[in-house]
């Protein structure tokens, strides 16, 4: 034991130190004190001398230093103790040290312990802990699997999504070659070859880069995954950490995609064969059909000076049919037009009412059995493609005719709204079903239950809604069965 005996040896002591110093007697009343004792929780010596130690020891802590210091007192070598001091504004100092026996000259004997502030110590430890509790979490709960393996390929880490995706446990795989669970026998070969040349080169082909690789699960299935691997040095030992992403929903919709671009390039094919089989088609009928009709016009001319009514019928019936051969054949250029984006639109300004009514006057003789009636025409000035909009009403008012019993009016009228003219064409015929609405303006569509008695391919209207909506219109159809339709389109106003 040390003598507490010459006051040189205890001003060094505790005037000269960082570290707290207290002194007590056998009772554990506090005899001294050093000055980084009192600094540090905050007391002057008079409030702390004579008191027991305990009334400075945090409660939880105190059970523990009784028991520390009962030891030493009988000689037990009990090594270092850890525990909290409590400060004047009581603040918990962690401290750590030791205590030893002191006895005066006079043989009272007193416990002596030196001790340092470890509250910067114990911040860092939380921080250090906080950082590695996140790590942790982030390992375990990130969005990939991440695997750690060693210079021997053994697995060392092994998160939760590792698990899921590949169906071994932690359990199953920790301290494991890597190359027997998730590289497929084909590949396992060339991942050997691949850390041997790392270990002896420093060079790695997929290290630092993002690949796409064929992996297998514990069931024995194989499927593609991204893989990314880095490397770090860890004690003079290299570490592998895998990043690895179950890509097979990816593949699967990149596949599935190019089987739809697969499945629509044919279709363009296809269509574009169509198309131009249409074009060439109309063209070569255009020719011999213009002929006929010109023939039979001239020798229908010329028999109706003579009283031979029956070939006067003949050459009418012959006459009608080209028309109607021609109209077909016009439907589909129009229709080739349409699908080589070739439709020309020459807009023009013309005088709505004006150009209603000379549509109107030109085709009220050809529909003889009704009377076309205007209503509520709107006098504007508009822009648009004369020809190709006289072509949309020659169609709607053609298809009212054709669909309505003979006397009944065909009205047409038209409406201002917004920046929209609306243009409608009305009829008091058997209507259209519910059903079939929806599908009117589509290639090809005809109505079953009223088409098979009028003659045409389905695409006037298709054609007629692509010359609108070229205009920057739409074109829409309202009608009750037996009661009657109302086709309708708009075409933009402009602003002067």
């Amino acid at each position: 034991m040390k003598e507490l005996s010459s006051e040189n040896y205890l001003t060094n002591l505790f005037q000269f130190t960082n570290d707290l110093i207290h002194i007590l007697d056998m009772e554990g009343r506090i005899q001294k004190v050093n000055p980084s004792w009192l600094n540090n929780l905050g007391y002057t010596l008079e409030e702390v001398k004579y008191k027991s130690i305990y009334d400075f020891i945090d409660a939880n802590d105190r059970d523990l230093y009784k028991a520390y210091r009962k030891d030493v007192i009988n000689g037990i070598n009990t090594g270092c103790i850890e525990f909290t001091l409590i400060s004047k504004d009581k603040l918990k100092i962690p401290v750590d040290g030791q205590v030893n026996n002191i006895f005066s000259g006079s043989g009272i004997f007193y416990t002596q312990a030196i001790l340092r502030n470890i509250t910067e110590k114990k911040e860092t430890e939380k921080k250090n802990l906080e950082i590695q509790n996140r790590l942790t979490r982030f390992f375990q709960y990130a969005p990939d699997a991440v695997i750690v393996i060693d210079e021997n390929q053994m697995i060392t880490e092994w998160n939760l999504k590792a698990e899921i995706i590949f169906g071994y446990t932690y359990q199953e795989v920790h301290q494991q070659p890597l190359n027997e669970f998730i590289i497929p026998p084909a590949y396992r070969a060339a991942h050997i070859q691949g850390m041997k040349r790392f270990l002896t080169s420093g060079e790695g082909p997929v290290l630092n880069k993002t690949i796409e690789i064929t992996a297998i699960r514990k069931d024995g299935k194989e499927f593609p995954v991204s893989l990314s691997i880095s490397n770090i040095k860890i004690d003079n030992k290299w570490l592998f950490i895998a990043f690895i992403s179950d890509i097979s929903e990816r593949k699967n919709m990149e596949e599935s995609l190019i089987l739809k671009q697969a499945e629509l390039l044919q279709s363009q094919l296809m269509d574009k064969r169509k198309t131009d089989f249409l074009t060439v088609a109309s063209h070569e009928l255009k020719t011999p059909l213009t002929s006929i009709k010109a023939y039979t016009q001239v020798a229908l001319n010329m028999v109706k000076k003579s009283s031979d009514e029956q070939l006067v019928s003949f050459l009418s019936k012959i006459d009608n049919q080209s028309s109607k051969l021609n109209h077909l054949v016009t439907e589909l250029t129009d229709l080739s037009r349409i699908d080589l984006i070739r439709m020309d639109i020459n807009k023009t300004t013309v005088n709505l009412g004006a150009f209603i009514t000379d549509v109107v006057s030109s085709l009220q003789p050809i529909i003889q059995q009704h009377t076309i009636e205007l209503k509520n025409i709107v006098s504007i000035e508009l822009e648009m493609d004369t020809i190709r909009i006289e072509q949309v009403l020659i169609n709607l008012i053609n298809n009212a005719a054709k669909f309505s019993p003979a006397g009944n009016p065909i009205e047409i009228s038209t409406a201002l709204n917004n920046e929209f003219l609306i243009i409608s064409v009305k009829d008091y015929g058997i209507g259209v079903p519910a059903k079939n609405q929806e599908r009117l303006f589509d290639r090809y569509y005809r109505v079953t239950e009223i088409s098979n008695h009028v003659s045409g391919f389905g695409i006037g209207l298709y054609i007629a809604s692509e010359i609108v909506k070229q205009h920057g219109g739409n074109i829409n159809v309202r009608s009750e069965l037996n009661q009657g339709s109302v086709f309708s389109f708009t075409l933009p106003v402009q602003k002067v």
